[in-house]
């Protein structure tokens, strides 16, 4: 949703599925979690450059309610519009 000029916020909810596998001396272990209590939230300020090219950043909150994990990034962002 945008807030003002160049400037989104958004939220959502979903699925996430997490693959883990450790191996070393001896016998493998595989293990697969699915968690439906997961939230996202996200702000990003994206400047256009022209017609079809945007710059930008963003920064991203994601909890992941299985295994109680919270993961935080600040990512660089280049999009192109076709």
């Amino acid at each position: 949703m945008r807030i003002v000029d160049n400037f989104y916020l958004s939220v959502a909810s979903g699925l996430a599925v997490q693959f883990s596998r450790i191996s070393g001396i001896g016998d493998k272990i595989k293990s697969t979690q699915y968690s439906f209590a997961n939230f996202e939230a996200c702000a990003s300020y994206l400047y256009p450059l022209n017609k079809h090219f945007v710059v930008g950043g963003e920064t991203r909150f994601l909890y992941i309610g299985k295994t109680n994990d919270y993961i935080m990034s600040l990512n660089a962002v280049f999009a192109v519009k076709l």
